[in-house]
């Protein structure tokens, strides 16, 4: 029997800590809503990015100096919360940023009754038919933090896109050296296995070849050397340049004019169905790797 109130108080006594431990956090909870209370906003603020509360100081300096390099219009507020530990990033962009954002979003805003009235899709070069474009309450905080967020996107996009851009460029570089390299190399072999085949390694090249070996024509007596040699008339030249050579040569530069306008139009289209959501983002990269191969093989094919 005396077991148990020695059990009881122990009860007692950890029931007891328990709720002093639940009375602690709550009162540090109640304390830090009362600072976060007693705060002040940031004015210009459209997006919040926090870090972990353990993070190096340096990474968050690289990555705010990353961000204003890759996007001079960006508005950035760097703040440190003594409660949590945590830095945060108040974003934010100029007003002409977010209404070019806007467009790239197509984000229909009213027009002025004047103009016709209704909603239409933004553009950036006909805003002042838009209702209230002069005033910076034009867009609502719903859509400034969509568009903040597009722009965030693009930004990181476009740092990973030109990275990969300088990948795309080395290895073709490297790619054009190794091939050059390899076939003058091979080429020379295969001159000196040749040669050696014919017995003809310690004759001299111009003693093999004779003038203008492909020329053809009429024999007949030269004026100047007396001997019989063949002659081409020179209204055959003017004919075959006529109705071949300026053919031929038109024909291909059209049809070069034609592949190339036909990239431009559709490396423009793969961009504006990426911008409007039609086709994924990973459509820019493979677009170009394919045209940096289609170049490739172009050079080997029209390699001497």
């Amino acid at each position: 029997m005396s077991n148990k109130p020695r059990e009881s108080i122990e009860q007692y006594n950890n029931v007891s800590g328990l709720f002093r431990n639940r009375l602690a956090s709550l009162s540090s909870g109640i304390l830090t809503n009362r600072l976060w209370l007693k705060s002040k906003a940031t004015d210009a603020c459209d997006l919040l990015i926090t870090f972990p509360s353990r993070i190096d100081e340096y990474k968050i300096i690289w990555f705010l100096e990353q961000l204003l390099k890759l996007e001079p219009d960006i508005r950035i507020s760097v703040k440190y919360h003594f409660t949590t530990g945590v830095y945060g990033f108040y974003i934010t962009f100029t007003y002409a940023k977010l209404l070019k954002g806007a467009e790239l979003l197509q984000l229909e805003k009213p027009i002025k009754a004047q103009f016709g009235g209704g909603f239409k899709p933004f553009i950036f070069q006909e805003m002042e038919v838009y209702e209230q474009v002069e005033n910076e309450t034009f867009f609502t905080s719903p859509e400034r933090q969509s568009i903040g967020i597009y722009l965030l996107h693009e930004i990181k996009i476009r740092e990973r896109q030109q990275e990969q851009d300088d990948i795309v460029h080395i290895l073709n570089s490297i790619l054009n050296i190794l091939w050059g390299t390899c076939f003058v190399v091979l080429w020379r072999r295969k001159q000196a296995e040749l040669a050696h085949g014919w017995n003809t390694l310690d004759l001299d090249d111009n003693l093999l070849e004779s003038p203008r070996p492909t020329f053809k024509g009429e024999y007949r007596l030269s004026p100047i050397t007396n001997k019989y040699e063949p002659y081409y008339p020179h209204w055959k030249r003017i004919v075959f340049r006529c109705f071949v050579t300026i053919p031929v040569l038109t024909s291909n530069i059209l049809l070069i004019t034609v592949c190339m306008l036909f990239i431009f139009r559709l490396q423009s289209w793969i961009d504006h169905n990426i911008k409007i959501g039609n086709l994924p983002r990973t459509y820019i990269v493979l677009s170009k790797k394919k045209l940096t191969l289609a170049y490739f093989i172009f050079c080997l094919k029209t390699a001497p």
